[in-house]
Order: structure tokens, then sequence, then C-alpha cells
């Protein structure tokens, strides 16, 4: 008679109980149960995975790199969590701009401009949706960016100061053709125009020019414009406090050039930028 087995004894966490004498026809066995379970366990564990454990940027939450969300692009994953991004990528689809069905509250065109000029005594801090006429020039305009300057020409009456256009920044989404220009108040310090020296020395800017007195008055303004709905703009602007007004530091007459021949191939208002449509923003420093 041979001598039975003694069942084996767990002694670590991850070692089960295995009875040899079990009869093989009765069903899964306890080993094979037992460890289905410790599977099923240790594949919850995101510690159990080859990866580095990350910690979410905007809470407590520590995992595995692959239980963040992917980019957009597919490159990677991104710093922050499921439950912080998925929210604010149904913010970002929705976007800043408006939609027809977009329950925003609009302010007209003249009660805009006067909350401006009342705020520019003191720090504006402004974040309004601009309801326009449909024959505002604003809204008549053949480009994005003719209309965008010719809204913020009106802007920079109300407030006293001069906003140079910086940039714009079209909508990824190609159900929403949007586009956000932004300007920048001439006076910021740290925004102002290098220009580089004309070869020529006698057609260079006077060397001792007034300077414009600068400021760190985090002066920005960003207009949202959109194809879709035309008379709907976005408006935000920030003004850390009032400030001296902008001045030109340019010499009377500069900038004007002397007639061409009748000759040449670009006429004088073509070299002074009268059909550039940004040519109303004239920029300074």
């Amino acid at each position: 008679m041979s001598e039975a087995y003694p069942p084996v004894t767990a002694v670590k966490p991850d070692t089960v109980s295995i009875d040899w004498n079990a009869p093989s026809d009765s069903g899964p066995s306890t080993a094979s149960a037992s460890l289905s379970a410790w599977e099923q366990v240790n594949s919850l564990d995101p510690r159990s995975r080859n990866e580095n454990l990350v910690k979410c940027s905007q809470c407590t939450y520590l995992g595995p790199v692959s239980s963040f969300p992917l980019r957009l692009n597919g490159n990677g994953h991104v710093k922050t969590c499921s439950k912080h991004t998925k929210p604010r990528r149904v913010d970002s689809k929705t976007g800043h701009s408006p939609t027809p069905s977009a329950n925003v509250t609009t302010v007209s065109w003249t009660t805009l401009l006067e909350e401006i000029h009342l705020q520019a005594q003191g720090q504006v801090d402004l974040d309004r949706f601009i309801e326009f006429d449909e024959n505002h020039p604003g809204v008549t305009g053949d480009t994005l960016l003719i209309r965008a300057n010719t809204v913020m020409d009106r802007i920079k009456t109300a407030a006293g100061y001069r906003f140079n256009y910086k940039r714009r920044q079209d909508s990824t989404q190609k159900a929403r053709k949007s586009t956000v220009f932004t300007y920048y108040c001439a006076q910021l310090e740290g925004e102002q125009t290098k220009h580089a020296l004309h070869p020529d020395e006698r057609r260079r800017r006077p060397k001792k020019l007034p300077k414009i007195p600068r400021f760190h008055c985090n002066g920005w303004a960003s207009l949202t414009v959109t194809e879709e709905v035309p008379t709907i703009m976005r408006l935000r602007m920030t003004h850390a406090f009032a400030h001296v007004a902008c001045f030109s530091n340019r010499p009377a007459g500069a900038g004007v050039g002397k007639p061409r021949p009748s000759g040449s191939s670009f006429s004088n208002s073509t070299r002074l930028g009268q059909s550039d449509p940004t040519a109303g923003i004239r920029r300074f420093g």
C-alpha cells in the first residue's frame, strides 16, 4: 500500500493548498480555482504590471502609464487621469466660440464699449459674448482678420490704449470654423518690436527718439471670430492697471517716402501698406 502524501500548507500569500487525493473527475480542482481567483485579483493591481507608476497632475491618483488616456494625436499618454481629462475634452469640443444652439448670454456692441471705457480707468477683466447687427462692419468684412481688426479699432478707442496684433490661432475642429486673434497692449513690457537696421544708413531711423513708457500691465485681448455665427464674437480682455496712454515716437513725416517714378512696379499706396488689411493697426516701439 502506497503512502499518502500530506496536503501542502500555504506559507506565502501567493501559494495555495493542493489536495493530491482529490478525484480528477469532480470538476475544477481546488488548485486551479484558487489560482484563477488570485490571477483576477492580481490583474486589478496596477503595481503588478511591469510599468512605471505615474501620478495624476490634478489629483492623488497613482497608476501605470497605460491607465492614463491617450493623447489626441495618438503619441503617448496625457498627464491627467480619465476623471480630469474627459470633462476637459468635452469642454474643448463645445468650444469657446458660440454655436446656434449654444445658450450664451450676449451683450450689445454699445454696452460693451461703455463697459470697457469705465473699466479702463482701473483694472480691466472682461469675458463677453458680443452680439452685432447684421450690417456692422465687423460682420460684413471680407476676411476674419479684417472683421477682427475692425472690432478691435473701436475697442482700442474705448479703452484709451493701443493694442497691436500678435497672432491668430485657427480651430482644430473640422466641424467648427473659428479663429482666435490675439492682441497685446503696445506698452506691454517685453512685447516691443525690434526693427532690423536698414542697409542704407541714410534711410535708418533717428537714433535719439523718445522712448515709449512701458509697463507690466498684462494688457492682452483675444477675439474669437466664427464663420458659422458671424454676428456673435467673444472678447476676453485683461489690463491690470491704468497707465499713461500710448503715443507715437516717430517724428513728423516719418515713413512717408518720396514719389516713385511712373514706371515703378510698386505704387506709393502699396508701399505704405494701404492694401494690407492690418494697416489700420500700426505698431509702436
